[in-house]
């Protein structure tokens, strides 16, 4: 069904296939919207539980010794996730987008005493426009990729990466004439970027995990990360891995991954 939809769509103009995309977004904010809140009615005292699982994991009871780099945590949900994890005695590194509001906004936390360090960092400079790389692409998988690229030399078998994605990625018009092509460069419109950077971005994970195999929302993403029957790769919704990537096939995987790889490198060497 979805392919014969994506093969109809291709048939389309370029305005029309954004049109439909939009579309699609604001009819899939609206289910999740009624899902979120039927999640929350039918899972009474599920804070406590989510509570519970987290602090009765491993992770938990060795968390004074580890560290957690956090990015975008002056954010919404990064600012919750940077709260929580300070509660729960880690080593938080921050990346930030103003250092000086972030020491504002984090002060009330017990200002010097906290094993807390920012940094500021703007994913979307001095890279924006390499090599005519898609914005979305750069921000939403590009810079997440190379960031993780440069932490490799100190990452351990025991390290976990956990990346937000969207819901909106199920939306995202593709073929796979563009992942033959360049994904990275492919732009329709705004809302088809976004959708199409954050399925790139849960692709590439996903493949990552596979090559190196050896508030509420804050923590929903702290029991993702944290609980000790974590999938590897794997993409979550309200704490339930979900086949996001089957939409792909093998072969379209592994050209984003090699496309998002091969961009790394580059941007690895220009930060030498």
């Amino acid at each position: 069904m979805i392919s014969l939809l994506l093969r109809g769509m291709a048939l389309l103009p370029s305005a029309w296939i954004e049109v439909l995309v939009m579309l699609q977004v604001y009819l899939l904010a609206t289910v999740y919207v009624v899902k979120e809140l039927l999640f929350e009615a039918t899972n009474q005292g599920v804070k406590k539980r989510l509570e519970n699982d987290i602090r009765k994991s491993s992770a938990i009871r060795s968390a004074r010794n580890k560290s957690v780099l956090v990015t975008g945590a002056d954010g919404t949900i990064g600012r919750e996730v940077v709260k929580k994890l300070l509660r729960y005695d880690f080593t938080v590194h921050a990346l930030v987008g103003d250092r000086k509001k972030a020491k504002e906004m984090f002060s009330s936390l017990n200002g010097s005493q906290m094993p807390l360090t920012l940094y500021e960092v703007d994913f979307e400079d001095p890279h924006e426009l390499v090599n005519n790389i898609e914005s979305h692409m750069c921000v939403n998988v590009v810079s997440q990729a190379l960031l993780l690229h440069l932490l490799d030399p100190i990452m351990t078998s025991d390290t976990r990466v956990t990346a937000l994605s969207s819901s909106t990625a199920w939306v995202a018009f593709f073929t796979s004439a563009v992942f033959q092509q360049d994904p990275l460069s492919y732009y329709i419109g705004p809302y088809e970027a976004y959708c199409f950077s954050k399925l790139v971005l849960s692709t590439y994970i996903e493949e990552l995990a596979r090559h190196r195999s050896p508030s509420f929302s804050a923590l929903l993403v702290l029991h993702t990360t944290l609980r000790d029957d974590q999938v590897t790769g794997a993409y979550y919704e309200d704490g339930v891995p979900k086949a996001l990537c089957s939409r792909l096939s093998e072969k379209d995987k592994m050209c984003i991954f090699k496309s998002v790889q091969r961009q790394v490198e580059e941007w690895a060497r220009l930060e030498d």
